[in-house]
């Protein structure tokens, strides 16, 4: 019989993991961008980040969805690591939620009559819609099947014939510290803290283990819910890793306090919960769930920025800084991959800007400005060369050069790999006006590489004309000291656009003057047409730099005029 138990017991936990699994995934797609925008507006203030954290993860039922979107805001440069800390101690809190979902619902009430018919009434309204409603129909499948592992579990957990309370025989730290090992195990097991907390709650609700044993569980498991975080940010970005450790840092440290205070806080926690909420062993240990990861938010929040630099100084930024920050685990969410995306491309865009307009300070006579960037093109066109004796300033902007193409390429694939069902409107043109973006950098890097095979123009003052307006109008916006925020990708649309109007307007009146010199016999056909040629090159820095920067910021279709692209 115990054979059977096992296997219903097994069973049970697979269908609640496939419950929690189909209802975070379809919660996290429907509201990856609205929790996006709440994130975005209240993880700078610590206490609205740290109540987000709560009630976003309580919503999601994930403390990993909720990260997944703390760490895309980090590493898109959005939020500095510190702020983000108050919405990952929140997402700790929050993932108790499950607790007290078993304990006052699955325990206490039959609801397998209910939840049957809301997992058929999902699956069907699953396979009749799409969109939104496909989603939510998913969501509420994976809900009807969370009380159908519970109700499959506890079959499972009453049939066992097995004697929980071992280790009578050891010391009691031993026996607590054999406990909080299984516990861990079970997470690190099972892949969910969640599950685990709630096979703990129905054994204990079974009378397989004690009170006291089921919190030394519950400890365990919330230090083995660090391991997945580990292994997700093993070989991720910096956030990603600067996260995982801060997650294990405030666990175990939560952990400890909890051990060392184990009687008198669970003294405390029942008297509690016999006051508030009943004295129910589950009961008890749901509110002992909550109350020590309270505690451990109420020992650091004090202490955060702290916190933060030791993480820092745990997990450095290496020496040299990377432009592509794209943390893979964040595919999963779409709004929070195509926000790293956007910030990367962002950052891409003000490199590639500056090479282009130090291209026309080249071609418009500035000579130091030309001979430099025409040996940085020669040595990144063949990067054997970077390892010959060069310039040092001629190596540093080859290396931008052809590290920026890879960044670029790196960009696409990732906006690629976004899982963005074909009927998310709004995600899927956030992420074509995204490769659009691209495209148009591209373009920018080729204006860029082109200008050593014009020859420079410094003889014709209207030419430098041409040129000087739009350097002088856009060169202020591209230091290094930029936020590449949304603000600045607006400005910049903003100001690049003028600038190309107002190039289209003095272009179409040298042209003019052009033409009429050619008709008068005062220029050649090839030289007119060499300066016609080097006055579209002019034009097309500030055309590319405001189409770029505008699918940046709105992702809408640059209101630009069409011209030759010569």
């Amino acid at each position: 019989m115990d054979a059977v138990a096992i296997g219903t017991l097994v069973g049970g936990v697979g269908l609640f993991l496939l419950g929690m699994n189909l209802m975070t995934d379809s919660l996290a797609a429907l509201g990856g961008d609205t929790l996006r925008t709440i994130v975005g507006r209240l993880i700078h203030r610590r206490s609205g980040a740290l109540a987000t954290g709560v009630v976003a993860t309580a919503l999601l039922q994930s403390s990993s969805a909720t990260t997944l979107v703390t760490v895309g805001f980090v590493s898109a440069g959005l939020v500095t690591f510190s702020d983000s800390l108050g919405l990952i101690l929140g997402a700790n809190i929050g993932t108790t939620a499950t607790s007290w979902l078993v304990s006052l619902v699955g325990l206490k009430f039959k609801v397998s009559a209910i939840a049957l018919p809301l997992v058929g009434a999902g699956a069907l309204l699953r396979l009749v819609t799409r969109g939104r409603r496909a989603r939510l129909a998913q969501a509420v499948s994976g809900f009807g099947l969370i009380f159908v592992g519970i109700d499959i579990m506890q079959d499972g957990m009453a049939g066992l014939d097995v004697d929980f309370n071992w280790g009578q025989d050891l010391p009691g730290p031993l026996r607590t510290a054999a406990l909080v090992g299984i516990g861990a195990a079970m997470t690190v097991v099972m892949q969910s803290s969640s599950a685990a907390a709630a096979t703990t709650l129905i054994a204990l609700s079974a009378g397989r283990v004690e009170l006291q044993q089921a919190a030394a569980l519950v400890i365990g498991q919330n230090v083995g819910t660090t391991v997945t975080a580990i292994i997700g940010a093993s070989g991720g970005s910096l956030s990603a890793r600067r996260t995982a450790v801060a997650h294990v840092l405030f666990n175990v440290l939560t952990a400890v306090v909890a051990l060392i205070a184990l009687r008198p806080f669970l003294a405390v926690i029942t008297e509690l919960a016999r006051r508030w909420v009943g004295d129910a062993p589950q009961t008890v240990l749901a509110l002992f769930h909550t109350g020590f990861n309270v505690l451990g938010v109420a020992l650091v929040y004090p202490w955060l920025d702290r916190f933060a630099k030791l993480v820092e100084r745990i997990v450095p930024k290496p020496a040299q800084a990377v432009v592509a920050d794209l943390p893979k685990s964040s595919l999963s969410v779409p709004a929070v991959a195509l926000e790293s995306a956007r910030i990367t491309a962002a950052r891409a865009a003000l490199e590639a800007s500056r090479l282009a307009v130090s291209a026309m300070r080249g071609r418009s006579g500035d000579r130091e400005e030309a001979n430099l960037l025409r040996v940085a093109l020669d040595l990144a066109r063949d990067p054997k060369k970077l390892l010959a004796r060069s310039p040092d300033p001629a190596r540093d902007l080859a290396e931008r050069i052809h590290g920026l193409d890879a960044v670029l390429t790196e960009l696409t694939v990732y906006l690629g790999k976004i899982d963005t069902p074909r009927n998310a409107g709004a995600i899927n043109h956030e992420r074509v006006a995204l490769l659009h973006a691209v495209d148009h950098i591209r373009r920018l890097v080729r204006v860029a590489e082109s200008s050593d095979r014009k020859g420079r123009v410094e003889e014709q003052p209207e030419l430098r004309a041409l040129a000087d307006p739009t350097i002088d109008a856009l060169q202020p916006l591209l230091g290094d000291d930029v936020d590449v925020g949304r603000p600045w990708i607006g400005h910049v649309a903003e100001v690049a656009r003028q600038c190309s109007r107002e190039d289209r307007r003095r272009r179409d009146a040298h042209r003019e003057g052009v033409l009429e010199r050619l008709g008068s016999g005062e220029l050649e056909p090839d030289a007119a047409d060499k300066l016609l040629a080097a006055a579209r090159w002019v034009g097309k820095t500030p055309k590319h730099v405001a189409r770029a920067f505008r699918y940046l910021g709105t992702g809408a279709q640059p209101q630009i005029e069409d011209e030759d692209e010569g």
